[in-house]
């Protein structure tokens, strides 16, 4: 209904004037609620009911998941303001259905259902009951022919959380492999599906309950077999949207589960480079710690405060030269300049620290030793 075309604009206008469609019914549709059901009746006899529907459509294509193949979800790359985004999927199954009582004319009740793009397995639905005799009990009370569009619904709302849950099968046994092998774009499109999925549910069983609602209170003023058939089937339908429900609710723990797994796997693998990074590490503080005393000797001896050389009359000697101190000084000097620039830098730290955990202390807010006292 909210899609321009310019070909079909003229058509739409005038249905929507012959069947005098309320507003709110357009209106929920140009607002893309994902699930809605309304009631109005109006004095003259005339009452109308709908019902939109709009649920995540998912397509399943074989692909490369890691370095294996598996089913995964079809996606469309886009581009958005010259960059590609992958994984990008707007297509969504969208349906309204309209229903008008007219209880006014003399030749008895007149029942119009309109359907705005409903799948083609509900015009096969509505073609066999339009040969059997459950037709005329539909006539007789509209909340049947809902029936029928509910059970498509659930159908189609089943058989993506099926595909979803195909999906995310194939991904849980290949994480059993190693965590680099964990697509994690992937793992988000499928989390992001099954999140689109559990609103349509929830927002189709708040809908059901609406329905059911607006069904009860007519039935305080009838007691006709008929309708109290349609209560019983929506109830029914309720039932079913809430089996899916559950077997989304059981798929969002999954996807929880898995994530962490990878995150986990991840954290070990990175673990592994790390502490081979610090054997290396270690190996060579080891062979600097057996050159160092060696080096720093040599550096002393090679400097010109000492003279190994041979006195005039041929014997071997040690000179020392008179300006030692100065060299023991400058050492001493430098080595007590690094140190006290080290430890203000130090107080400094320790002392913003401090003066962060007062703060705390007098927020009432303080952690010791893994206790939080309030």
């Amino acid at each position: 209904l909210d899609l321009f075309s310019p070909l079909r604009n003229y058509d739409m206008l005038a249905l929507f004037q012959h069947f005098d469609f309320p507003d709110a019914f357009v209106g929920e549709r140009l607002n893309s609620v994902t699930h809605s059901f309304g009631n109005y009746e109006w004095e003259s006899g005339i009452e109308y009911s709908w019902l939109h529907s709009m649920c995540k459509n998912i397509e399943i294509e074989e692909g490369i998941i890691g370095r294996t193949s598996g089913r995964k979800i079809k996606t469309v790359h886009k581009h958005a303001k010259g960059r590609a985004l992958r994984q990008s999927d707007y297509s969504w199954h969208r349906s309204s259905y309209l229903c008008k009582t007219d209880s006014s004319t003399e030749s008895g009740k007149r029942v119009t259902f309109v359907c705005f793009g409903p799948p083609k397995s509900l015009e096969r639905r509505f073609e066999q009951l339009c040969q059997r005799w459950a037709w005329e009990q539909a006539l007789r009370e509209p909340y049947m022919i809902f029936q029928v569009v509910l059970e498509e619904l659930y159908q189609q709302l089943h058989e993506m959380a099926i595909r979803l849950s195909d999906v995310f099968g194939d991904m849980e046994h290949l994480l059993g492999a190693v965590a680099d092998e964990v697509d994690f774009l992937e793992l988000h499109t499928v989390a992001k599906s099954v999140i689109y999925l559990n609103e349509g549910a929830d927002a189709i069983i708040l809908t059901l309950e609406s329905m059911l609602a607006s069904c009860l209170l007519a039935d305080v003023h009838t007691h006709a077999p008929v309708r109290l058939m349609a209560p019983q089937g929506l109830r029914y339908c309720k039932g079913q949207f809430q089996s899916t429900k559950l077997r989304l609710r059981s798929l969002e723990k999954r996807m929880s589960n898995i994530i962490n797994l990878a995150f986990n796997l991840i954290t070990q693998h990175d673990n592994r480079i790390i502490q081979r990074d610090s054997t290396s590490m270690k190996t060579i503080a080891v062979m600097t710690l057996l050159f160092l005393p060696t080096t720093a000797i040599a550096t002393v001896f090679g400097t010109q405060f000492f003279d190994f050389g041979e006195a005039s009359d041929g014997s071997r000697r040690m000179h020392v030269s008179h300006w030692i101190w100065l060299f023991a000084f400058m050492s001493l000097l430098i080595t007590v300049f690094v140190c006290g620039v080290w430890a203000y830098r130090d107080w400094r730290v320790k002392g913003r620290l401090r003066g962060e955990n007062l703060s705390l202390w007098s927020q009432g807010r303080w952690k010791f030793s893994g206790f939080s006292f309030q």
